[in-house]
């Protein structure tokens, strides 16, 4: 191969990469502007377990930008991303499990005390002070809850930075 086909192809290859890193970063802020949304526009309170979902979809986004702005981010980058979503995605599958236990309740708890004690519910209460119950029914959009929403979504990034390192 040529030195001029060899360049466009690695020039292409760093363009799909940050294309894709792109739509992982996209998804990611949309999610946490939706919360943001959901809780200073509707007044709805987040949980201590909703707060830990959207650390998940800030380090998801966090890795994503990265990604975006190196052009890819290696092995140990995108195991990273995995196991910091994969923790996101634990934290959403209890906040769903707890809604189906009818007799299961988290309200003001050590979590909560833990996750309002953290210096980012400080700088930025609007985006990191829990003031609502986990078992808080929750209106249904498009006919799926809010944590539900919040399992897909931080599945599907994870898969996405799973995907990434598995095609390495």
């Amino acid at each position: 191969m040529s030195m001029s086909k060899q360049r466009r192809f690695f020039l292409y290859k760093q363009v799909s990469h940050r294309l894709f890193y792109a739509v992982l970063l996209v998804g990611a802020v949309a999610a946490l502007l939706v919360a943001w949304y959901l809780q200073n526009v509707r007044d709805l309170a987040p949980c201590p377990l909703c707060i830990m979902q959207r650390f998940g979809f800030w380090a998801l986004a966090i890795f994503a930008l990265i990604g975006l702005l190196k052009g890819s981010l290696g092995r140990v980058g995108n195991a990273l991303a995995v196991l910091a979503g994969a923790s996101g995605v634990s934290v959403a599958a209890y906040h769903n499990w707890i809604l189906a236990q009818p007799k299961v309740e988290c309200g003001i708890d050590p979590v909560q005390n833990f996750v309002n004690d953290l210096p980012t519910a400080d700088l930025w209460p609007d985006m990191f002070m829990a003031t609502g119950m986990c078992g808080a029914k929750l209106p249904l959009i498009l006919g799926i809850s809010i944590p539900q929403w919040a399992l897909l979504g931080l599945a599907g990034l994870t898969l996405g930075f799973a995907w990434r390192l598995l095609r390495r």
